[in-house]
């Protein structure tokens, strides 16, 4: 977990601002300098310079807006410099933390400029233009959920008080990232922690204490969260500046929320069996049992996200298709009612997606497996085997770096008998790639380790 917290630019001017569509105008100057319309870019630029104040991305924004650095929009992002050529993988990592968080708050996607930091020693960095619009830089490294997640969170929202800020963003990256929220909240310590407004006040503490300091204000959120609602929650930080005026933080957040901070419990706040987080732990869980081969406790992950198909986000659906198809194909129980649920499911994760991407590949993959398992007849099984390896051409060449494919095709080549096209040795190579894989890396490797040691 990242413990360098994040730099973030406050709104102040932003009232002076309240008549200009900034949003627009951020989207107007990176579209107008992807297409060489500079002169265009410069005058959306000029816009909003006032709510810049000089600094990162005024300089950033105007090597845009002169045509210094190159530009470009994928998958709902906007790309600069050498961000242009990161992998279509950690575009879609973003790209779906940003949509989850969003969904989370009930809110549009942020719009995100992304630039590369040279090195990963560097900790990556948010800095917010207003709520919903944000500069990232980091380095590709830092292309992991639990950090994007954080990150993406100061961009969303925002107040300049440094220790309620960061306690937004951890609580977030517990949330994406599948986390309890296992410190216990503590009440007398919380008015100290409110006084915390600016990081400098942190410089004598030790890591450990600082990280318990921000798991604290997570679940400080965790707790308003549950009292009210997660918009609720950014609806004070976006009136922020109006609530805390001639009042202390502590008082303002009782008086919004209206709840007494004297109430918090010395327990922790985090019970298995949490409505808020065992979706996303279920879901968490199940991408690790499909990537890793490990099934222990599958089948009350699936049930959980199960009981709840109809209400799931698309990151949530993905996992529970993976989920089934881990215990259709390894744990060889409730196969039949698995297989129809499977298919009705991923048809409708299909059906639903606006746009193709790796996924689409992988769950026509799964589909076209699920029913070779009931063909009634060898032409059948030919043509699904072509459906298949047209899925796995096509997306493959689409998405040459995606952990899941390359798994797929390399578990594919290798289980496959040689006079039927199998190949051991191919197969080394895609499951080297898939271990590559920025999000699950580190669980494929886990089920590859067999994979080598009988190569």
């Amino acid at each position: 977990m990242n413990t360098e917290p994040a730099r973030i630019v406050p709104s102040s001017s932003s009232n002076t601002l309240a008549s200009l569509a900034i949003t627009d105008v951020v989207n107007d100057i990176c579209e107008h300098a992807s297409q060489g319309n500079y002169q265009h870019s410069m005058s959306a630029l000029q816009q909003i310079m006032p709510l810049l104040s000089g600094g990162e991305v005024m300089s950033l924004l105007s090597e845009l807006a002169l045509g210094r650095r190159s530009c470009c929009w994928r998958e709902g992002v906007w790309l600069t410099g050498a961000a242009t050529d990161l992998d279509a993988d950690k575009i879609q990592l973003l790209k779906q933390c940003a949509e989850q968080i969003a969904e989370h708050f009930q809110l549009k996607p942020p719009v995100i400029l992304v630039a590369l930091l040279d090195q990963a020693e560097l900790p990556p960095y948010m800095i917010r233009i207003i709520n919903g619009v944000g500069v990232l830089f980091a380095h590709q490294a830092h292309f992991q959920r639990h950090i994007l997640a954080h990150e993406l969170t100061h961009a969303i929202a925002a107040t300049g008080h440094h220790f309620l800020d960061e306690s937004l963003a951890y609580y977030v990256e517990n949330l994406i990232s599948g986390q309890s929220f296992v410190t216990a909240l503590q009440a007398f310590e919380m008015e100290t922690l409110l006084q915390i407004s600016d990081i400098t006040t942190l410089k004598d503490r030790t890591p450990n204490e600082v990280n318990h300091h921000y798991q604290q204000g997570a679940a400080l959120i965790y707790w308003l969260v549950c009292k009210t609602s997660s918009n609720k929650v950014y609806q004070f930080y976006c009136c922020y500046p109006l609530i805390t005026t001639g009042t202390s933080v502590y008082k303002a957040l009782e008086d919004f929320f209206d709840i007494r901070l004297c109430e918090l419990e010395p327990t922790p706040l985090m019970q298995p069996d949490s409505p808020l987080l065992c979706l996303e732990q279920a879901a968490y869980a199940l991408n690790q049992s499909y990537f890793s081969g490990k099934l222990s406790d599958i089948d009350n992950h699936i049930r959980a996200l199960l009981q709840h198909a109809s209400a799931l986000s698309r990151h949530q659906q993905l996992a529970l298709i993976r989920g089934l198809f881990s215990r259709i194909c390894y744990a060889e129980k409730n196969i039949e009612q698995d297989r129809a649920t499977l298919l009705a499911l991923a048809e409708r994760y299909l059906e639903q997606q606006n746009k193709a991407d790796a996924t689409t590949f992988s769950v026509a993959i799964m589909i076209d497996c699920i029913k070779m398992g009931t063909a009634a007849s060898y032409l059948d099984i030919q043509e699904l085997a072509t459906s298949i390896n047209q899925h796995f051409r096509q997306g493959l060449q689409l998405h040459p770096d995606n952990g899941e494919l390359n798994l797929m095709k390399a578990k594919s080549l290798y289980d496959t008998p040689e006079v039927q096209g199998g190949d051991k040795k191919l197969a080394q190579a895609f499951f080297a790639k898939a271990e590559q894989d920025p999000e699950f890396g580190r669980f494929i490797c886990l089920l590859t380790a067999h994979y080598h040691e009988d190569a």
